[in-house]
């Protein structure tokens, strides 16, 4: 086993930092090159450069980083020399937990712009220090351009790069917006397909791109950003503020809030709201029946289940006729069978009761007062559970299961229904329960 230091010298740059403050890559392994040269005695270390081209140092994933962290693990580095600290990181909290590795490894940081050796208490104290003064900077720069652009955004000009679909920048003032009007009757068109015909983002997207309307190409991504952004109705957003009547309108803001409930799923619509998903099954193959939906000419939608493999289909609808009594029964069952059962036992107890009284007070020679308050207090338990029984019949005999809101529909058929099995040749539909 050599007994030589090993040492790793590690250079990074970004394009934004060549052009801010020229860290060349060669000219950080120059420096880190010529200070082993002048530090380390020759024949005492053996060196290895590693060089990361293009990684910002906002993360501690990056390639070659992850490399040197690997010959750490590995007990295969003794020294890393850098140019200077924010070659490594600029956050206080990856330099804690690099420096913790190191330590734990016995590695020695070395940077040399700083003069910094972590062998020393002084050493790592510094470098905490200078990372903190680096990240107080940066959060201050960060803090400044959010004001400035709020700002901005307050005297009405468009804070952010390009402009979105729809709009131009205004030649006369870069800052502000301009409709683009042939791209506008496509941003039109997006949102009144979701919000009054019914389209998904998909099937839209499909049309979009087969047309290669507004010249660029679409996605379902690309369709929802447009669907999520404020500009369209004349409000800009930004760092979670909106600036109302900021850009000239391309809809209105009531059109927007229709195709954003539509989009995001809290649209009422019936043709998403399948009760049976998942749970209808062909008795021909045995496959689980997908959903699909269709729209009739007067705009309403219907709900199938497909069996993909046989080809047949079954409407929701005719489910609902062929099932509701059966379910509905056992909604009825689940809900008030037990309380009812159980105020019929109480009922029962009561009359045996009163029953009995007589012949206890012949028996005991039982005070007649006392009998008969007696009397008139079961008496009165006996009517209030009459009563209670004629309550909880109506309510029995007025629910239904067809009568549930859609989410207690799904509760109840998953803890009570296995499958809805349908028979594509007679036309015959079973309900298999669960625990039966």
């Amino acid at each position: 086993m050599s007994s030589k230091l090993r040492i790793v010298g590690y250079g990074r740059e970004s394009t934004r930092d060549q052009a801010r403050y020229g860290f060349n890559l060669d000219d950080q392994e120059k420096k880190i090159e010529k200070y082993v040269d002048i530090y380390y005695e020759d024949d005492t270390y053996e060196f290895k450069m590693i060089r990361e081209e293009g990684a910002s140092a906002k993360s501690l994933d990056r390639p070659k980083m992850n490399e040197i962290l690997t010959l750490v693990k590995h007990k295969q580095v003794d020294v890393i020399v850098i140019h200077n600290l924010d070659r490594l990181t600029r956050r206080v909290k990856d330099l804690a937990t690099l420096l913790e590795m190191f330590d734990a490894y016995s590695v020695s940081l070395i940077s040399i712009t700083e003069k910094i050796d972590t062998k020393t208490p002084m050493g790592r104290f510094f470098i905490f220090l200078i990372v903190l003064i680096a990240q107080w900077e940066q959060d201050t720069i960060s803090d400044r351009t959010k004001r400035g652009i709020k700002e901005s955004a307050r005297q009405g000009n468009y804070a952010m790069l390009g402009a979105p679909f729809g709009y131009l920048r205004d030649p006369e003032d870069n800052h502000k917006l301009i409709v683009n009007d042939e791209e506008a009757k496509v941003v039109i068109r997006i949102f009144e397909s979701i919000a009054y015909k019914d389209y998904s983002i998909r099937s839209l997207r499909n049309e979009l791109k087969n047309e290669n309307a507004g010249g660029r190409s679409w996605t379902d991504v690309a369709i929802e950003k447009i669907l999520n952004n404020k500009i369209y109705y004349g409000t800009f957003s930004r760092f979670g503020q909106d600036y109302d009547n900021h850009t000239v309108p391309i809809i209105d803001k009531d059109l927007f809030e229709l195709a954003h409930i539509r989009m995001t799923g809290k649209s009422t619509v019936q043709r998403k709201e399948y009760v049976y998903n998942n749970m209808v099954v062909c008795k021909k193959c045995g496959n689980v029946m997908h959903n699909h939906s269709s729209k009739s000419k007067n705009g309403k939608v219907h709900m199938y289940y497909q069996c993909t493999y046989c080809h047949i289909q079954v409407s929701e609808k005719e489910i609902n006729l062929n099932c509701e009594a059966l379910l509905t029964q056992e909604l009825q069952k689940e809900k008030y069978f037990n309380d009812i059962e159980e105020l019929k036992y109480k009922y029962d107890e009561l009359t045996d009761i009163l029953d009995k009284i007589p012949a206890d007070a012949i028996k005991y020679d039982t005070d007649y007062s006392y009998l008969t308050g007696l009397l008139c207090r079961k008496q009165e338990d006996m009517v209030k559970l009459d009563r209670c029984l004629k309550i909880l019949a109506n309510g029995q005999e007025h629910t239904s299961f067809l009568g549930l809101p859609y989410s207690e529909k799904r509760e109840f058929l998953q803890r009570t229904i296995e499958t809805i099995v349908y028979d594509g040749k007679s036309k015959s539909i079973n309900v298999r329960y669960l625990n039966s």
